[in-house]
């Protein structure tokens, strides 16, 4: 079978089927693609009649919890194809994981109505954490990380802020063993694209409680420019126990002692 075979189907499953059970939908192999039900409503905070922001962002509010229900047994990775997943990295999740995915994917993926649920179908790389009872696993390549409290005097004043640049690593995923992009641009030529990626540039030091710098700015509300660092979840619709930073490792410049 070769890569068009494998992989140019985007749609998952036998929708034309009288199905009394949603896992009774097959998944392709190859295609990358998942099938997921929706478990946070953030409608009222996209369709509210009340709420009036000028820089309102909906992407921001939108459905980004989900239930795995039916995942491939692999990932298809490929550099040079269309539809193969963004990243080179191994396989996490199962059927029953709970996941967040990133906002465009969930604005963008197609939803499908099931006896009074919603389900979506996404691609696995739009995956940026998983969660396993008290466990919060990011993946594809994915670093958690928490905020770090700064201060500087003016005048008589002590003002406590939280730090644009640096933040505390609290969870790391497996490191993407090659990309679709080139991230150099962004890191203006400290990185390339190659499969060593991370050994060449001594990140099998950065461990949870490091302090690292990153890349741009960090976004604690969501709406900063130039931010590559972002919340997890908003404050409004947060169901982890505490609030969490999430970036690619790329963005991660340096460990700081």
């Amino acid at each position: 079978m070769d890569l068009r075979e494998k992989c140019d189907k985007r749609m998952l499953y036998n929708l034309d089927a009288e199905l009394d059970d949603i896992r009774g939908f097959k998944v392709i192999e190859g295609n990358n693609m998942l099938l997921v039900e929706r478990l946070q409503d953030t409608s009222k905070y996209i369709n509210s009649e009340i709420l009036v922001v000028k820089s309102w962002n909906k992407a921001i509010h939108s459905e980004r919890f989900f239930k795995v229900i039916k995942a491939p047994k692999k990932i298809f990775f490929d550099p040079k194809y269309q539809h193969s997943v963004l990243y080179d990295t191994d396989m996490e999740v199962i059927e029953g994981d709970l996941i967040y995915i990133n906002h465009l994917e969930s604005l963008n993926s197609y939803i499908y109505t099931f006896k009074d649920k919603i389900y979506h179908t996404i691609k696995y790389d739009n995956i940026q954490c998983v969660i396993r009872g008290e466990e919060v696993i990011p993946i594809n390549g994915y670093v958690l990380l928490s905020p770090i409290k700064a201060s500087r005097q003016a005048l008589e004043h002590k003002i406590e802020y939280l730090h644009p640049n640096d933040a505390v690593v609290e969870r790391i995923g497996i490191p993407n063993r090659d990309y679709k992009r080139n991230w150099s641009f962004e890191t203006k030529g400290l990185r390339r694209r190659d499969k060593n990626l991370w050994m060449d540039s001594g990140y099998e030091e950065m461990k949870a409680g490091s302090r690292v710098r990153v890349y741009g700015n960090i976004a604690f509300t969501g709406m900063e420019r130039d931010a590559y660092v972002v919340p997890l979840e908003m404050p409004e619709h947060r169901i982890l126990k505490k609030p969490y930073l999430i970036t690619h490792r790329p963005r991660i410049q340096c460990i700081i002692e």
